[in-house]
């Protein structure tokens, strides 16, 4: 490649980056001042808060950075078979993936944030251990949803959130789902196999052998990262919840990981996950608390904590990755 063009090439990157970061504050600016869910955050922050609820914020808060931990050590499980990638390398691009994630659909562009920080010649087996790992998170999305529907299943019905067949049609869904994803989890080999026997998709099969060398116990020590991952969350909602003054409920625990549930079910994108988040917030507790502005505030903050504000993270280092 001759050296203007190698240049033109680098300007048209720059420019790329700017304008990816100038529609990140403009999605900010307009989700938090001008969504009708933003403005719940502002109005909750106004109340005084007491020492003990500003100590729960904070908690939530420093589980960010831990609930990123999760996610590197289960990235780096993965990658490891085919490239030895350092801890803080792998959390940058954990970052970078949140922001390219924020503007894309059900969170894919996730993939293309962390082969920023990859070799070229590893970007095939990147995406792939990628959407493994997504999978692990996914499975322990649907099986705790799974258990939530049926602790809750009386108290769902009273409350008239589903009828007796939506119910149904809900739980078969999920069981289906959690069947099949647990199936190709732990038999992500084979797909090296069927994508083999396709003419166009030949050439990337040898690039994706690396899933063939997965073992049960890698894919175990997956699952787990991808459960402390869920569970730091939940905690962090539960501390939200407290935080903004809501008497804590038995059911609260339950409701929060049907939520999870009907967020992942629902496609979205996360610039304007906002809405459809506080829309599930309010349908799965509004019929167990009044206090449902409070309800939602933790849930703005819960997005804002781990969706917004590594999206910014992520963004800055994505403009200091030197391009070549």
């Amino acid at each position: 490649m001759k050296p203007l063009q190698k240049q033109t090439i680098k300007y048209w990157i720059i420019a790329a980056k700017a304008l990816m970061l100038l529609l990140l504050f403009l999605a900010i600016y307009w989700q938090l001042f001008y969504n009708a869910k933003g403005n719940a955050i502002s109005n909750a922050f106004n109340k005084q808060f007491a020492a003990k609820q500003i100590g729960y914020l904070l908690l939530a808060f420093v589980l960010v950075a831990f609930n990123f931990v999760c996610e590197t050590q289960k990235w780096l499980l993965l990658t490891k078979l085919f490239y030895k990638l350092p801890f803080l390398r792998a959390y940058k691009a954990i970052f970078a993936g949140s922001t390219m994630a924020f503007f894309t659909p059900n969170r894919i562009g996730e993939y293309g944030g962390r082969v920023l920080f990859v070799p070229k010649k590893h970007i095939f087996e990147t995406v792939a251990v990628t959407m493994v790992g997504g999978l692990a998170q996914q499975i322990i999305t649907l099986l705790f949803g799974l258990v939530s529907l049926f602790i809750l299943k009386d108290a769902l019905l009273e409350k008239t959130l589903f009828t007796e067949t939506q119910f149904r049609l809900i739980s078969f869904i999920n069981i289906l789902l959690c069947v099949a994803t647990l199936v190709i989890f732990f038999n992500v080999g084979f797909a090296i196999k069927i994508i083999a026997k396709i003419n166009w998709l030949k050439k990337f099969a040898k690039k994706l052998k690396v899933l063939q060398q997965y073992q049960a116990s890698n894919l175990i020590n997956v699952l787990l990262w991808a459960l402390v991952k869920y569970l730091v969350f939940s905690l962090q909602f539960y501390w939200l919840i407290m935080a903004f003054g809501v008497p804590f409920k038995f059911e609260f625990i339950w409701l929060s990981m049907l939520s999870f549930l009907l967020q992942t079910l629902i496609p979205s994108i996360s610039l304007f996950e906002l809405g459809v988040r506080g829309n599930v917030v309010l349908f799965t507790f509004g019929a167990f608390t009044h206090l449902k502005i409070e309800i939602l505030t933790a849930s703005v903050t819960l997005w804002i904590m781990n969706l917004l504000i590594p999206a910014i993270i992520g963004a800055f280092f994505i403009l200091k990755i030197k391009v070549d």
